[in-house]
């Protein structure tokens, strides 16, 4: 009777093993997680400070070294999890309170699960004072279909470091609170959908934007791509020591440039100082004592930037002994006008190429009589750039002046004075 008893319990025991079930493990999680909060508010100073950022669900802690981005770097920073969603980020230096900082949390970024951020996100946040400059325009495309189709914008940094990216639909281009700072604005249009430009088939345009762009309504080309190399159409002799340089579209850049005579003996033309405005190349160089010599340029870029690698002109003519004085064609601040910025940019156009040592200009607060000591920005050339060292005073009227003492490189000197007066009025 034992026995029978023994042998009907393992029976149950066994039927009831057989008809249990697998963990099934539930239905798998596809939800993509958010960022549902960051602290302190977008915008904010966070010198020396916390960033906490909140995310809508527990997140893969080592994913977040391919999916953050700051711009500019920050060296001294620390991450920690005090939550399995929330992520802080505390700062650990001074920053400069004249910076903004943006932070890019990407799609690289994933849950618990694997599932990748939702999208991109991009915060603002600054060192101290917010700057607020923009870049603004229209895009125009060179194919009408594509309006209201999907563009990928892409921001970069003077040095080509990547800031941000963002999609729009709309022709209009808004990018706020930046940096003074110059960058390169990138933009194409996916038609393919496989997440990357592609040369040919898809409208594209990369524009560098000049800090003193910044502000001001621009106009975005989006355009099927241009592979026509530039040709060089002309070259000419304008006196002894300038020669002009006409190409069949605006350029954006030439690698070197050498001047040649055309005779037997090939007697090389230093070349002292080139500028490019438009399609044009104006060239300063040494005494031109013949009547033919051959221009050589390499590497030239147009704006769509296509390249060509080595293009030549023969530049004929007789070499006119360069006896005119050189004339301020305009200040880039018009006399009598209002500047909103405490250190704005002042173009000075001449009317040829001109070397900084040669310059004799007078920056001065009219009411106080004080001089303004301020720095040339670039290169010298038709056009210089000057700013002050130092913020202007809110309210203050101030005077440049171009004196007559001013001459070319042939030692023609100005006829007269060149002024221009301004007053600042600061936002």
């Amino acid at each position: 009777m034992k026995k029978g008893f023994k042998f009907f319990f393992v029976l149950l025991i066994l039927i009831g093993c057989g008809k249990r079930k697998n963990v099934t493990g539930g239905p798998k999680d596809k939800i993509r997680p958010e960022i549902i909060n960051i602290l302190p508010s977008e915008f904010s100073a966070v010198d020396s400070t916390d960033i906490e950022i909140t995310f809508s669900k527990p997140m893969k802690h080592s994913s977040l070294a391919n999916g953050l981005r700051i711009y500019p770097e920050i060296a001294n920073y620390k991450i920690s999890w005090i939550d399995p969603n929330v992520l802080l980020l505390k700062i650990k230096e001074n920053l400069p309170d004249t910076l903004n900082y943006f932070f890019e949390f990407n799609e690289n970024i994933k849950g618990y699960h694997n599932n990748k951020l939702d999208q991109t996100y991009n915060f603002v946040f600054t060192g101290g004072k917010l700057q607020d400059y923009s870049i603004r325009g229209d895009i125009i495309f060179e194919d009408k279909n594509d309006f209201g189709k999907e563009i990928n914008l892409s921001l970069f940094a003077h040095d080509s470091t990547l800031i941000y990216s963002k999609t729009t639909k709309t022709n209009k281009i808004l990018l706020t609170e930046l940096n003074k700072d110059s960058y390169f604005l990138e933009a194409y249009i996916d038609k393919n959908k496989n997440n990357k430009y592609t040369y040919g088939s898809d409208p594209y345009f990369r524009r560098k934007i000049e800090a003193d762009s910044l502000d001001k309504f621009l106009i975005f080309n989006l355009a099927y791509v241009d592979t026509v190399a530039p040709l060089l159409k002309t070259a000419k002799i304008i006196n002894e020591n300038q020669l002009e340089l006409i190409f069949n579209e605006k350029i954006a850049s030439v690698g070197d440039i050498s001047v040649n005579s055309s005779d037997s003996a090939k007697i090389n033309k230093k070349v002292i100082r080139s500028e490019i405005i438009d399609e044009k190349c104006f060239i300063l160089c040494d005494f031109l004592d013949s009547l033919k010599y051959s221009v050589k340029c390499r590497d030239i870029t147009d704006k769509k930037g296509n390249i060509a690698d080595s293009l030549i002109a023969e530049a004929e003519g007789y070499a006119v002994v360069d006896t005119l004085a050189p004339e301020v064609v305009e200040f880039s601040i018009k006399d009598g006008s209002t500047v909103t910025e405490s250190k704005p940019i002042i173009k000075i156009e001449f009317s040829e190429v001109m070397l900084k040592n040669f310059i004799d200009i007078k920056f001065s607060e009219i009411e106080s009589g004080k001089k303004i000591n301020f720095d040339y920005i670039g290169k010298a050339g038709k056009t210089i750039k000057i700013s002050p060292r130092k913020s202007l005073r809110n309210f203050m009227s101030y005077e440049i002046s171009v004196s007559d003492k001013t001459r070319d490189f042939k030692g023609n000197r100005l006829s007269e004075k060149a002024t221009t007066e301004f007053i600042v009025i600061l936002k």
